[in-house]
């Protein structure tokens, strides 16, 4: 003998199925050195949920804060003193005198960098004009005609 009864078939019915992430990923590098930064990592949905089957719960994201340590704070160029003007380059008709200095402090983290054109200082010295002992050239008036070379026949006569 055979027994049946009723049922309730559930014809076209999804069957259930829960949702599932992958793990997570390694963290990612922090982006900052200093200051605060963030790092993420992820995970992915590798089974949707079908059916009955519970829904996804959670992020598919995460961040943490990295890198906390303060920055240093930027340290600008410093220079240090002037030296004294340098001798002039000329005694007259107009020379040069320079004076220098040096960096005492490189810029860091940031700082403002120090101008090279800001080493040096130039100005002009002894601008007067040179004395001179040259004059224009001025000529005489000629001497008298000398008395002739020869009594007889071709001398000559000169004169200055």
């Amino acid at each position: 003998e055979v027994q049946a009864r009723a049922c309730d078939a559930q014809c076209g019915a999804e069957p259930a199925r829960n949702c599932e992430f992958s793990t997570w990923t390694d963290w990612s590098d922090c982006p900052v050195s200093c200051g605060r930064g963030d790092r993420i990592r992820y995970r992915t949905v590798t089974q949707h949920s079908t059916g009955e089957g519970s829904q996804c719960q959670g992020d598919v994201r995460e961040e943490e804060p990295c890198s906390t340590a303060p920055c240093p704070h930027p340290i600008d160029c410093a220079w240090g003193d002037w030296s004294e003007y340098s001798s002039c380059s000329a005694s007259c008709g107009g020379g040069q005198q320079t004076k220098t200095r040096n960096v005492v402090n490189v810029a860091k983290a940031g700082g403002k960098p120090c101008k090279l054109a800001d080493s040096m200082y130039i100005r002009p010295c002894n601008t007067d004009m040179c004395p001179s002992g040259a004059r224009d050239c001025a000529f005489s008036q000629w001497t008298s005609w000398n008395s002739c070379s020869s009594t007889c026949g071709g001398g000559k006569q000169k004169r200055t």
